[in-house]
């Protein structure tokens, strides 16, 4: 497994007019909704929706499926563009519009079942634990706490085999349930590369991801939401780099 062609070719992929700036705009309207929310754009009308109460509620809910929905679909949409850029060059996102399309309730159906999964996965663990600290009575954590390092060291294991199945729902014609059994069985064959690859994902994700934290940070205490146009600069890079990442990794273990 070539990692260094992978990566590389990743990193450079954020770097074009049109699929940077897609992004963008929507980073910036997600960064700026949630900077209105908390008071600093416009603390006033925040004063007035505030007042609203419970009625606010369903505002919010709305706000979060929308914004679900459309994360969603922009996955599929860079997906398939990154797919045609490491195979025959880069191509215009235009040309992906269809494929985004066709399978948007696949990979909206893949990943509400991978989320589930890992889930679900640690709930027992925890579950237990937890009965054990009741019936041992007050003071008793310590069972909660090993059940729940216990539950998240499963849920990060499950992760693990489940974590190409939304690349598989994009780039292959297997359903919801064959992507998720199809990415168990390509990390199963593929572990040593892939626990590589997730390695050397991590070092730069949270690399850049410290990056976008320590930005933002300063636009909230700045009040200045000016900073937020290099946050969102930096959250778009690091969200195109995982889409491409994940993309030529899957490519590459199926010419394999």
């Amino acid at each position: 497994m070539d990692f260094g062609k992978i990566f590389s070719r990743a990193l450079k992929y954020p770097f074009n007019v049109q699929v940077f700036l897609v992004m963008l705009v929507v980073n910036l309207v997600f960064s700026y909704s949630g900077l209105y929310f908390i008071g600093l754009t416009d603390p006033v009308a925040v004063s007035t929706l505030l007042n609203l109460g419970p009625a606010i509620i369903p505002l919010v809910i709305a706000g979060i499926i929308a914004s679900i929905l459309v994360t969603i679909f922009l996955m599929g949409l860079y997906v398939d563009n990154a797919s045609k850029y490491f195979s025959s060059g880069r191509k215009s996102l235009l040309s992906n519009l269809p494929t985004a399309k066709k399978k948007f309730f696949r990979l909206l159906g893949t990943y509400i079942l991978m989320v589930m999964i890992v889930i679900i996965s640690a709930l027992p663990m925890v579950a237990l634990a937890g009965i054990k600290a009741f019936s041992a009575g007050a003071g008793a954590y310590m069972p909660v706490s090993i059940g729940a390092v216990i539950g998240l060291a499963i849920m990060l294991i499950v992760l693990f085999f489940v974590s190409l199945a939304t690349y598989i729902a994009v780039l292959d014609k297997f359903g919801i349930l064959g992507s998720i059994k199809v990415s168990a069985n390509v990390v199963n064959k593929n572990k040593l590369s892939m626990f590589i690859f997730w390695i050397l994902y991590l070092i730069i994700a949270t690399a850049l991801g410290l990056l976008s934290v320590a930005v933002l940070l300063v636009s909230v205490l700045a009040l200045d939401i000016r900073i937020l146009i290099l946050q969102s600069f930096i959250t778009t890079y690091t969200t195109l780099f995982a889409y491409s990442a994940f993309t030529n990794f899957y490519l590459s273990v199926k010419k394999k």
